[in-house]
């Protein structure tokens, strides 16, 4: 299985660098931790949920599913089936964080 670990921030004056490569045919998919910061303090996700959601490359269609929070941490495996089937870079990744009606959103590129 590959997992990618990634860095996010709450502040959005923190650009994010780091990017995630899924690879096709990758046994298990592709497991991305995300460890969310606000202001560079470890962000309590205690009480919230996760959503990850995708444009597939060179399509217009989007993957959205549920993620698993635990501490400041959101976790997704990537569904080789959906996210991963076509070839290519997708220009629209982010995660969902909701807090009630209110979401917080984290963009960053996946490459596979």
């Amino acid at each position: 299985m590959n997992t990618q670990e990634i860095r996010l921030d709450l502040d959005k004056r923190v650009t994010v660098a780091e990017r995630v490569v899924i690879g096709q045919g990758d046994k298990g998919g592709t497991t991305i931790v995300a460890h969310i910061f606000d202001h560079g303090v470890a962000y309590d996700l205690t009480g919230k949920s996760a959503m990850f959601e995708m444009r597939i490359p060179k399509q217009t269609e989007y993957v959205r599913d549920n993620c698993t929070v635990s501490g400041n941490t959101i976790t997704y495996i990537v569904d080789e089936e959906h996210a991963a089937a076509a070839y290519g870079t997708t220009d629209c990744a982010y995660f969902d964080i909701l807090i009630g009606n209110d979401i917080n959103r984290f963009h960053g590129s996946l490459y596979h």
